[in-house]
């Protein structure tokens, strides 16, 4: 069985896809198979040479572990038809448009299909690392807790939260989001990423003290605001590998490691 990290966001632009990118790719360079997760993926979908679609983010994140992208990763597709319709594919299987209400209800169905699917991925992998959807607190969309929380919860997952600071209101962002969960799935964060950071980090010190002390979890890295992060076609895949190299470095210069390591090797 691998090890199992989660990446969950205060905000739906968090940064979970470039963060889980990083993570990916930094714990191939360190000698883990690694592979990436997420329940659920919107937005543009690639064909898989073997067969099948994967989201582009869950390609990406393949694709900087060095691995080799399968539908496993990915084992539900949308694509938005309209504001309240989606196309979904499951397993590979397209099953036509669906509602908000069907969907929601369709998930309700999916979740020993979905866990099946990371399942196969811990007996194959040394580490997964799972991108999560939206926020954990989504409290209107309870369906999103499968591709969170409830999923967290199932398997004992540590989960890492990441803040975007750019958009301002970070602090608000992390107490709320953290005050909104269940105590039980409170545990499960062991720790906060604060990201898209610009200015001098010696003047967050003193905010960052007290965030810690509020939520009794600690930032375990600030990492910097990063421009140009087009890396798919028609991105040359040399540049997607610089880029992906430059993510890692990132992580090395800006994150607690010793942190990260202990979480996996628990």
């Amino acid at each position: 069985m691998s090890a199992l990290l989660m990446i969950q966001g205060t905000s739906a632009a968090a940064g979970k896809t470039i963060i889980s990118t990083a993570l990916c790719r930094l714990l191939a360079e360190k000698g883990y198979r690694t592979a990436p997760f997420c329940v659920f993926s919107s937005g543009e979908m690639l064909e898989l040479p073997g067969g099948g679609k994967i989201s582009r983010s869950q390609f990406m994140q393949a694709e900087a572990a060095g691995v080799t992208p399968v539908p496993e990763m990915n084992p539900i597709l949308l694509k938005a038809v309209s504001d309240t319709t989606y196309e979904v594919i499951h397993n590979n299987k397209n099953l036509g448009e669906m509602t908000q209400k069907e969907f929601r209800s369709f998930l309700a169905t999916a979740f020993t299909d979905i866990y099946a699917s990371l399942a196969v991925l811990s007996q194959k992998y040394d580490v997964v690392i799972i991108e999560g959807v939206g926020t954990p607190v989504e409290l209107h969309k309870p369906e999103l807790a499968v591709a969170n929380m409830r999923l967290a919860g199932e398997f004992n997952i540590p989960v890492l939260l990441a803040t975007d600071i750019d958009r301002g209101g970070m602090f608000a962002y992390v107490t709320g989001t953290l005050a909104l969960l269940r105590p039980q799935e409170r545990q499960l964060v062991k720790g906060v990423v604060v990201n898209r950071f610009r200015g001098f980090k010696d003047r967050l010190q003193g905010g960052l003290k007290m965030l810690e002390e509020i939520i009794q979890i600690p930032v375990i890295g600030v990492l910097p605001y990063l421009n140009d992060l087009s890396l798919l076609p028609p991105v040359s895949a040399e540049k997607r590998l610089f880029f992906y190299k430059l993510l890692s470095q990132i992580l090395r210069e800006n994150l607690d490691l010793k942190f990260i390591w202990e979480l996996i090797q628990q």
